[in-house]
């Protein structure tokens, strides 16, 4: 009789912790998998995808820590057959609760948005503002005032003129919470993704600093509109420079006035900044935008040429014409500009 009692209370006993072990695996089948983690993943929900399916999906997506706690909490809060296919912006620090309430509604919760290659800091403000993922002032007050620490960055550059150059244009998907700190860090986190892959070995080779040749990547991004003439666009920038020429590039005024004017004034020319070429040697003290691989792949390995002149050709195809003499580049400058004009632009 005395086995038989303390059988019981032990089953019991057994029982009792049981039922606490499970009390604790419920209460940690909803905790974030990295409650500090923000950064966005984009995760895409199939038609007709079952709960196994999509708690595979949010596991290999690194959202959740476990495919079957994420079955466990489904099966719990009645969620089986409720989840919706899609495209969904998820982040570590979600609880997986969250998570499958944004995949449930089926509500696309995401702001996609393409930072084309070339645009200033002050333009990717701008186009985040126009699609309502951030104002414009808070962005550039975050590049202002944030703090980034990534080892690519200009050491020697205040203020978000540090950043420019620096957030790599590509397309990029948003949650509408997102923050301006947020964008701002997956500009530089696909920067440094790049860094790491190839533009570091770019660099290398060249011999020069970084920030030189994404200053002068900037510029052949803005001064070639064909892809095929940026390394010659850069040789003749590197020629200019050898020569202790002024650059005299009108992106980089166009910089300052924030506005692409086709012809500046000769007021336009004589700006008092230090990013204007046509009054100070040398480059500018950073990059005038956010280049793509193939300008920053231009400015490592530029084409070798004798060429110290160019300007846009008078077929307004977006070529250039080269020179090495100077009566050459007015002439070519002359039969842009009548070209320019007959043409309306």
């Amino acid at each position: 009789m005395k086995k038989s009692k303390k059988s019981t209370f032990i089953i019991l006993i057994i029982f009792i912790a049981i039922i606490i072990l499970m009390l604790i695996g419920f209460l940690n089948l909803d905790k974030p998998l990295d409650s500090s983690d923000n950064t966005e993943v984009n995760v895409e929900i199939p038609s007709g995808a079952g709960t196994s399916y999509v708690a595979n999906i949010l596991e290999d997506s690194d959202v959740i820590d476990s495919a079957l706690k994420f079955k466990i909490l489904s099966k719990i809060k009645g969620y089986d057959g409720e989840f919706k296919s899609g495209e969904y912006c998820l982040n570590k620090s979600m609880k997986p609760s969250e998570i499958a309430t944004v995949i449930i509604n089926g509500v696309d919760n995401k702001n996609t948005i393409t930072i084309p290659e070339g645009f200033s800091i002050y333009k990717i403000g701008k186009r985040l503002e126009e699609k309502g993922i951030c104002s414009q002032s808070e962005f550039e007050n975050e590049l202002e005032t944030g703090s980034f620490d990534y080892s690519f960055l200009p050491k020697d550059i205040e203020g978000k003129d540090k950043y420019e150059g620096y957030l790599y244009p590509d397309t990029y998907s948003f949650s509408k919470d997102t923050t301006a700190h947020d964008i701002i860090k997956a500009c530089l986190d696909n920067f440094e993704q790049k860094y790491d892959k190839d533009i570091k070995k770019l660099v290398d080779k060249s011999g020069k600093s970084l920030n030189e040749i994404m200053t002068v990547a900037s510029i052949v991004e803005r001064e070639a509109v064909k892809s095929d003439e940026r390394p010659l666009v850069a040789g003749v920038i590197y020629n200019r420079l050898k020569k202790d020429m002024m650059l005299q590039m009108c992106s980089t005024v166009q910089y300052i006035l924030k506005e692409d004017k086709p012809v500046l004034s000769i007021a336009d020319t004589e700006i008092q900044s230090e990013y204007n070429t046509y009054i100070n040697e040398g480059l500018p003290p950073g990059p005038i935008c956010n280049p793509g691989i193939s300008s920053i792949k231009a400015a490592a390995d530029p084409e070798k040429t004798k060429y110290i002149y160019f300007v846009v050709s008078s077929k307004l195809d977006g070529s250039m014409e080269y020179s090495v003499d100077y009566d050459k580049f007015l002439k070519d400058k002359e039969e842009y500009y009548d070209a320019l004009e007959k043409s309306g632009k």
